[in-house]
C-alpha cells in the first residue's frame, strides 16, 4: 500500500478510534446524564465514520457518496449545536444569575454571527461549477463560522464564566473548537477545489 495511501486511512481511522474510547469512559463513568449531547455526537461520529468507510471501500459512486456524506453532514452540525447548548447549560447551571444573562447574550450572539456568516460565505469565492456542492460547501462554512465564533465568544468569557482548564465542560468546548476551526480550513480548501 502506498506511503499516501496508508495515511489517508490512518488521519481517517484513528480520530474515530479516540471517539470509541472516550464513549466508553463516559459509559465506565456514568456521564452520559451529565453530557448527553456529546455521547450522541461521539457515537453518531463513530456510526458515521463506519458508514462512509464502507461507501468509499464499496465505490458506491461520487453522487451516492454525496448524499451520504451531506446527510450525516447535517446530523452532525446539529449535534455541535447540542453540544454547544449544554455547554452553555452546564456553565448557567451553577449561578442563577448568569443562567438570565447568558440566554439573551446567546442569542444576539447567535444571531449577529448567523448574519456574518452568511454574508461571508454567500461572498466567498469558490468553484461553482457543481451547484449542489457548492451550497453543502456554503452551509458548511455558514454552520462552522457561527460555531467557532460562539465557542470563542465561551472562551473570551471563560474567566468570567469560571471556567478552568480542569473542567470537563471546558475539555469539551476545547476540543469542539479545535475541530470546528480545523473543518473550517479544510471547508475553505475544498471550496476552492471544487468537487
Amino acid at each position: 500500500m502506498p506511503l499516501l495511501k496508508l495515511l489517508w486511512y490512518y488521519l481517517w481511522i484513528a480520530p474515530h478510534l479516540l471517539q470509541i474510547g472516550i464513549a466508553g469512559i463516559m459509559l465506565r463513568r456514568k456521564l452520559i446524564g451529565l453530557f448527553p449531547w456529546f455521547f450522541a455526537y461521539t457515537c453518531f461520529e463513530v456510526f458515521e465514520f463506519g458508514l462512509l468507510l464502507a461507501a468509499d471501500r464499496f465505490h458506491i459512486g461520487k453522487v451516492s457518496y454525496f448524499s451520504l456524506y451531506s446527510v450525516t453532514a447535517v446530523v452532525s452540525t446539529i449535534l455541535r449545536f447540542g453540544i454547544i447548548l449544554e455547554i452553555l447549560r452546564q456553565l448557567a447551571s451553577s449561578y442563577a444569575v448568569l443562567e438570565r444573562v447568558l440566554k439573551p447574550l446567546f442569542r444576539w450572539a447567535t444571531i449577529g454571527l448567523l448574519i456574518a456568516a452568511l454574508a461571508l460565505a454567500v461572498y466567498a469565492g469558490g468553484d461553482r461549477s457543481n451547484r449542489s456542492w457548492f451550497v453543502m460547501n456554503m452551509l458548511d462554512r455558514t454552520a462552522l463560522i457561527l460555531q467557532t465564533g460562539l465557542l470563542a465568544g465561551l472562551f473570551l468569557f471563560s474567566r468570567y464564566l469560571t471556567l478552568s482548564w480542569r473542567n470537563r465542560v471546558f475539555g469539551i468546548a476545547l476540543g469542539l473548537g479545535v475541530y470546528a476551526i480545523v473543518d473550517l480550513i479544510t471547508t475553505a480548501i475544498r471550496s476552492q477545489a471544487g468537487f
